[in-house]
């Protein structure tokens, strides 16, 4: 039985991958216990509805699993899965009239705290800009991230939240590593904009 174990868990993302591909579904039954909790968290942050993004979730594992040959066994997974999902939940986000489902209110203060604490360690932010920041109240985040582009915000989510690197944003969103930091700076630039706008911080 352990040694059952061992293979079922043992193994790379891309490992798995191909070993799925090439007629392994324990290999998918273990993708999708690496990946549900961190795909339905992601989805929770960008859409503010448990239920969608369970159903998202469970769709994009579908299309995982339907359509697996289309995987380049060269590419890394992570960031080919994660464009999976995004494009799942921007679909399902296109049926809905309104975008007030966007929101922080679940998440924890250290994870927003990231946000507030804007001042990335890779970036060059001037010190004034990040004790500004670093005062800004946890709710007052809350409020001017629901209210952001929602283009901002799936960068912010995947670079803050689920802490990925700018390389492999600009992969699973499919623009260039400048566009993510551009978006994520315009992104924190209407937080604080919104912030001091209306809540005079």
């Amino acid at each position: 039985m352990a040694e059952k174990i061992q293979y079922q868990a043992g193994g790379t993302d891309e490992e798995l991958m191909l070993r799925f591909i090439n007629g392994d579904n324990k290999a998918f039954d273990e993708l999708v216990r690496r990946y549900m909790d961190s795909v339905i968290s992601y989805l929770y942050n960008f859409t503010g509805d448990y239920n969608l993004s369970d159903d998202i979730a469970q769709e994009s594992f579908i299309r995982l699993y339907r359509y697996k040959d289309r995987y380049d066994e060269n590419s890394k997974f992570s960031p080919w899965f994660y464009s999976i999902v995004i494009n799942r939940a921007k679909s399902a986000m296109q049926v809905k009239t309104d975008k007030e489902h966007i929101s922080l209110n679940d998440m924890n203060n250290d994870e927003i705290g990231k946000i507030d604490l804007v001042s990335d360690p890779s970036d060059n932010d001037d010190l004034e800009e990040y004790e500004y920041l670093n005062e800004v109240k946890i709710e007052y985040i809350k409020k001017a991230f629901e209210v952001i582009d929602p283009l901002y915000k799936e960068a912010i989510i995947l670079r803050f939240m689920k802490e990925m690197e700018y390389e492999m944003i600009a992969e699973i969103l499919n623009i260039p590593v400048g566009t993510v930091k551009s978006r994520i700076s315009r992104g924190r630039s209407q937080i604080k904009e919104i912030i001091s706008k209306n809540y005079n911080v």
